[in-house]
């Protein structure tokens, strides 16, 4: 499915999209685009931006942002690979958004994971000095909260500072409306690097009925100063396994 791509006037926007939506948007490089069919659920986001090709990552598939209400509210990017273009060293700036309908109430869990890896145009050497940072948001009544601290990124002289996995997860007590927001900031230190993202990428919100969950709150921390918080294994977002089907 294609989508319509409204172009903007100013490349240096707010790290967040600046108005409410009821839609999923996406704005890549001062490129705001929304489904093409109304309701529909994902943003075709392919083709070339200011210093950035997006093409598929996946033979047959079209990279794509999508969400999905169903059985969770998520955020998930889908079959994408960013490619640098000349001019090197500027940052690529990628945000979406959704707002979801009353749905999941209570007490819930927000997630947000990001996975997958830089490499050069040939595929030979390490990709050193290319950057990535993402923030994720959870939003309800106009307020932003961070899910956790960000992701920042730098790949340095070994090949396994190429590869990242982040996730992250923070729990909620919400009721009605809320939203998903998300921004990521790609720098490729020379042209044609390459940016591969898995599919288990994006933002979600989900009831926190995880066996990892469950394990997570029965664990306390001993209270005292020496006491290291009780870690949290990462969880894999609800339903990344497969593409979200478009209504």
């Amino acid at each position: 499915m294609r989508s319509t791509r409204l172009s903007s006037t100013c490349l240096l926007l707010p790290i967040l999209l600046p108005t409410p939506v009821s839609a999923l948007v996406v704005d890549i490089q001062g490129t705001r685009m929304e489904a093409q069919l109304e309701g529909g659920s994902c943003v075709d986001i392919s083709g070339d931006y200011p210093g950035v090709r997006v093409e598929t990552s996946t033979a047959g598939k079209t990279p794509r942002i999508c969400y999905n209400s169903a059985q969770e509210d998520s955020i998930m990017i889908l079959n994408t690979l960013f490619i640098a273009k000349p001019p090197a060293k500027q940052a690529i700036s990628v945000k979406f958004e959704h707002d979801f309908p009353t749905g999941i109430n209570g007490k819930i869990m927000a997630r947000a994971k990001l996975q997958g890896f830089f490499s050069t145009a040939d595929g030979v050497g390490i990709p050193t000095g290319d950057k990535l940072s993402l923030a994720a948001f959870f939003s309800q009544s106009g307020h932003d909260d961070p899910i956790s601290e960000p992701l920042n990124l730098t790949v340095g002289d070994q090949i396994d500072s190429a590869l990242f996995e982040y996730s992250v997860k923070k729990p909620y007590l919400i009721s009605g409306p809320r939203t998903l927001k998300g921004a990521f900031t790609v720098v490729f230190s020379q042209p044609g690097h390459k940016l591969t993202l898995r599919e288990i990428s994006g933002i979600s919100l989900d009831t926190g009925s995880s066996f990892q969950d469950k394990l997570d709150t029965l664990e306390t921390p001993e209270e005292n100063e020496d006491a290291a918080p009780a870690g949290a294994a990462p969880s894999p977002l609800p339903g990344a396994g497969g593409e979200p089907s478009t209504p």
